[in-house]
């Protein structure tokens, strides 16, 4: 969204431990755009996002390693990639191919790529929006306690 949201609302179903067993959250942006997420551990295994703009829609599901076919060694899938470029219903979606590999080696590579060239300017943004991620996780979670909408 290009920037951090500024009020979390999330509402969880608890465990007899106390842990959140499924939590949905909607997070409200100083524009006015939303974000809506669910995640659980009651449920069937489901990492999928939908993004959905003026522009048209992108639906994925986010895997920690890929392949570019199913039968690899070492049980990667191919990962599901798919846009929409316009807003009409009957505009088919575009398959995009995402390489094979570990998601967790992809994330190295990119850091030491990162430090490498010592982009400074890069890594002041992400660690901006390391920032903002745990502030956004910490308002859900507390929202999801609390019943009540937390503000950033």
């Amino acid at each position: 969204m290009g920037a951090a949201p500024v009020r979390a609302i999330a509402h969880a179903t608890w465990a007899e431990t106390g842990v959140d067993i499924s939590t949905m959250a909607t997070l409200i942006y100083a524009d006015g755009r939303r974000a809506q997420m669910s995640c659980a551990m009651d449920a069937a295994n489901h990492r999928r996002a939908t993004i959905m703009g003026s522009q048209g829609t992108l639906e994925t599901e986010y895997l920690n390693h890929t392949s570019v076919a199913p039968g690899h060694p070492y049980g990667y899938l191919p990962s599901e990639l798919r846009m929409r470029k316009g807003t009409a219903f009957n505009i088919p979606f575009e398959a995009i191919a995402a390489p094979t590999g570990s998601g967790f080696r992809f994330a190295a590579e990119t850091f030491a790529a990162m430090v490498g060239t010592r982009d400074n300017a890069k890594m002041a943004f992400y660690e901006a929006a390391s920032h903002d991620i745990a502030a956004t996780l910490e308002a859900i979670a507390k929202s999801a306690r609390s019943g009540y909408p937390v503000d950033l």
